[in-house]
């Protein structure tokens, strides 16, 4: 590498527009520290418009404070952890194979926003989610109380029998043992994970060029809000189980609160 290119930025972090277009923020104070031909380089990819920091890392670099709330690829697996947590004091195996850690430490390198907005990055990530949650189920959890098969009849009379996959024999476990007056969210948690499973298996089937596209960045946002949404309604109601009451799981002052950055 030429010694004109070895720069190093200080500090640099993300801003956001109105649209949560994602952009590159940096202060002009460490710009300064770089050659000419380098200042030029980020001269030339300067953008206009109005983008603000990130709260957190205006909170951070500007004020000197602490981050006012928690990441919500932190948050996911600190609610497959406390998940697991609750399936212990039902006296059950752990409904994850893999919860992460207490603190998240293990959680997989890439489980984060895209840092470059693309589409082979994009499926790239929803392969990874969902190694993280339709994979990652346990099936020892539901100790054979429902049925692991399907059994369908074929045109010619015979019987076909074929093996529900782990979302299914989860959702049967969940309308066996719960029973509440408004299905409606449990009906779109699921619906979240399935969507993740279906979106999975498509780029398997498909040669797609790859692209640069923010919209990307937007997807990927949605998509793990709504993720996050249905795994917390599973803890929800996993909360209401007696054992799982009487063992005080303990839950984070930030979680209970919703204290989550989804950018």
């Amino acid at each position: 590498m030429n010694d004109s290119d070895k720069a190093l930025l200080e500090s640099y972090g993300f801003s956001y527009d109105d649209d949560y277009n994602r952009a590159m923020a940096v202060f002009l104070c460490y710009l300064t520290d770089l050659s000419p031909e380098h200042q030029q380089i980020w001269k030339a990819k300067e953008l206009q418009g109005n983008y603000k920091l990130h709260p957190d890392y205006y909170r951070n670099m500007i004020i000197g404070g602490w981050g006012e709330k928690v990441p919500i690829c932190s948050a996911l697996p600190k609610e497959l952890y406390i998940i697991n947590q609750m399936a212990k004091a039902m006296g059950r195996p752990p409904l994850f194979k893999l919860d992460y850690g207490e603190y998240g430490k293990n959680r997989p390198k890439r489980f984060g926003f895209l840092i470059r907005p693309t589409l082979e990055e994009f499926n790239n990530f929803i392969l990874l989610l969902d190694k993280m949650l339709s994979d990652n189920i346990n099936q020892d959890f539901f100790q054979k109380e429902v049925s692991y098969e399907i059994e369908t009849k074929r045109k010619d009379g015979k019987i076909q029998v074929q093996q529900k996959g782990k979302l299914q024999i989860l959702d049967h476990w969940i309308h066996r043992f719960f029973r509440t007056h408004d299905w409606q969210p449990w009906e779109e948690s699921i619906a979240t994970l399935r969507k993740i499973r279906k979106m999975r298996q498509k780029p398997a089937h498909l040669v797609n060029k790859d692209q640069f596209d923010q919209k990307y960045f937007k997807e990927q946002r949605e998509i793990i809000i709504d993720v996050y949404s249905a795994i917390r309604t599973l803890r929800l109601m996993f909360a209401n189980y007696s054992r799982v009451k009487s063992a005080k799981i303990e839950i984070p002052d930030w979680l209970q609160e919703g204290k989550i950055w989804t950018m």
